[in-house]
């Protein structure tokens, strides 16, 4: 198994400006992210793929061992991350030899080394996609929009808010952090099994907001 890790990292972030080029103590993110996986010992290679030419600069002073030119049309709020990992995958196929990827959101930096692991032990065959989640704090069935004038609406009836929160099936969400799969099942990624496991909370800050990015700070501190 030669295992590369692609971090896709494009300039044009909305919900927070410029939020691949932060720093936490003076350090990029992007190079605690390469850092902390080039620790792991589990990559072959470690590559940024971007269409800033500010973060392709700062990558290659980090040492990411590729950085790819993507295309503008790969660098929209539209595009998916598979679509910017198939880019990087073709790209890189006549360069070097690998048979897995793991695609790493730049901003975790909570990474371990145990849960990317438990990926590569959970994928059983090269159509599969693996990645860690987070289990929500509340149950979501309790969960309520807020109208107009304060006023709370729930989605259950009132029967079912009675209920002990303990007795709610436990449900999760992605953790914003990574996704492990061979190079055929990227390639394939809509057809792709996808399979999960959970990680602990202080482990994953799924960075959106401001809010969020203080929050991670706090906990990486």
């Amino acid at each position: 198994m030669k295992i590369i890790a692609i971090i896709p990292a494009r300039h044009n972030s909305k919900r927070i400006k410029n939020k691949n080029l932060l720093k936490i103590n003076n350090k990029s993110i992007l190079e605690i992210n390469y850092k902390n996986l080039k620790k792991t010992k589990l990559f072959k290679k470690i590559i940024l793929t971007s269409e800033s030419s500010k973060i392709k600069k700062i990558a290659k002073s980090i040492g990411y061992d590729h950085v790819i030119d993507r295309p503008k049309k790969l660098s929209k709020d539209s595009t998916s991350t598979a679509s910017v990992v198939k880019h990087a995958i073709n790209f890189l196929k006549n360069k070097i030899k690998f048979t897995h990827v793991c695609c790493v959101y730049p901003m975790a930096i909570m990474i371990k080394k145990g849960d990317l692991l438990k990926a590569k032990k959970i994928l059983n065959n090269n159509s599969e996609i693996i990645f860690p989640a987070i289990k929500y704090k509340h149950p979501i069935q309790r969960a309520f929009k807020i109208k107009k004038n304060f006023v709370i609406e729930y989605k259950i009836s009132k029967k079912e808010l009675k209920r002990q929160t303990q007795t709610f099936d436990n449900y999760f969400h992605d953790a914003g952090q990574f996704y492990f799969g061979t190079n055929n099942a990227w390639k394939n990624f809509d057809k792709s099994k996808k399979k999960s496991f959970e990680i602990s909370n202080l482990n994953a800050v799924d960075v959106d907001y401001n809010d969020d990015f203080k929050l991670l700070k706090a906990i990486y501190n």
